[in-house]
């Protein structure tokens, strides 16, 4: 799995981060994003990122809102893409430090916000209305309603935004922009307590899709863990909940026939949080069924969906290669933007053995372990002079 995304990332990176390597080689922000964190784990390239983020700074259409695709010559914005950029900035600067990028794109990133501040403002509780005038909510559009209904007021959608406002706060502190971070943090706490108060179940111990409590996606319950707005007991309910409705990312439970739970490129922010969820278990299969499906089916690169139907070399599916790399080599930075400091903790299940490396501006981060009698043994951790390593 690990080298068929290696090979897929390797073919979509050009003058910018594209989708595809064979249909419209577009710049995507959502592509653009996920390819970031894999070439991370691979290349731990930077510049190219830089200069896509160069590009989406002067993408703003009318709304004032990130355009999904740039450069084009249409108004074309999709709400889930503009609030992923936010997101993006974060991952970069979180990488890099380079607060000068920041610096230079903070008006675009705070107009692009004011529009779903105007929107949030309309309701006491800030929460966000899943509205065709509002242009909408995708959400992870492969996913059946009977499953996630993301209509209406939306628990999906505001944490969607409240994420974007969390990134946003990180950002404005990184550049000195104080007196931003103090609205959007007071942003950030309200909208924080609204989302718990209108959305959690007691009774089904995690978070409804919207005000009916038709459903309880796996995606809203994510999100929420993703946010940090769980507490320990609501954190049990949702591991709960996941564990058993997450067993594989088909609906029908061996292929996509029946429709996804969850899609490829999705699962980048999926995989994110079932780590931060502690259910290690849960991403090791969903990795090894959904890749799995597509190496069974002869495929060298990471297709577009879960199926062998549209582009056979899109790269938002090969997030795997990154989970694979921080959570089972176990490489973190707790201090981010510092490299320098390297915590290591290994977040695995059923693997029972790693060996790998991680690029770092200084050199190579190595790992390797495997278990004994279900301990876990390390053979090496290697890091280069002036990398300070903890956790061992």
């Amino acid at each position: 799995v690990w080298r068929m995304c290696e090979r897929t990332q390797a073919a979509n990176m050009e003058d910018a981060f594209i989708d595809c390597a064979g249909r419209e080689r577009g710049m995507y922000v959502r592509d653009t994003i996920i390819q970031y964190h894999v070439n991370l784990a691979i290349f731990g390239y930077h510049r190219l990122m830089r200069r896509c983020l160069e590009l989406f700074g002067q993408s703003a259409d009318t709304t004032g809102r990130f355009r999904i695709v740039y450069p084009n010559t249409g108004a074309y914005t999709y709400n889930d893409f503009s609030l992923n950029m936010v997101e993006g900035y974060r991952a970069y600067y979180d990488a890099t430090g380079d607060d000068a990028r920041i610096k230079a794109d903070w008006p675009a990133i705070r107009t692009n916000l004011e529009y779903f501040h105007k929107w949030s403002d309309r309701r006491a509780d800030l929460l966000l209305e899943n509205l065709p005038e509002l242009g909408g909510f995708g959400g992870d559009s492969e996913t059946p309603k009977t499953l996630g209904d993301h209509s209406g007021v939306s628990c999906f959608f505001s944490l969607s935004y409240l994420l974007a406002v969390q990134s946003a706060v990180r950002l404005a502190r990184a550049i000195g922009r104080s007196g931003d971070a103090g609205e959007l943090e007071r942003r950030a706490a309200a909208l924080s307590a609204s989302i718990s108060k209108a959305f959690w179940d007691p009774e089904k111990r995690c978070f409804r899709d919207n005000l009916t409590g038709g459903t309880y996606s796996v995606h809203s319950n994510l999100f929420a863990v993703r946010a940090g707005i769980v507490t320990t007991e609501q954190l049990a309910g949702i591991r709960a909940h996941i564990a058993d409705d997450l067993r594989t990312p088909f609906v029908n439970g061996y292929d996509p026939s029946g429709g996804y739970r969850v899609s490829s490129h999705f699962c980048f922010y999926i995989l994110e949080a079932l780590y931060k969820a502690g259910l290690a278990d849960t991403a090791e299969s969903l990795m090894r069924q959904g890749w799995g499906y597509f190496l069974a089916h002869g495929a060298k690169t990471t297709p577009e969906f879960f199926n062998m139907e549209q582009s056979l070399c899109h790269a938002w599916s090969a997030s795997p290669a990154y989970y694979l790399s921080k959570h089972v080599l176990g490489i973190e930075f707790p201090e981010a933007p510092n490299l320098d400091v390297v915590r290591i903790a290994v977040q695995a299940s059923s693997i029972t053995e790693a060996e790998g490396a991680w690029p770092h501006p200084r050199g190579e981060i190595e790992v390797k372990w495997h278990t004994v009698d279900g301990r876990r043994v390390f053979d090496y951790v290697r890091a280069p002079a002036g990398v300070l390593l903890r956790g061992l």
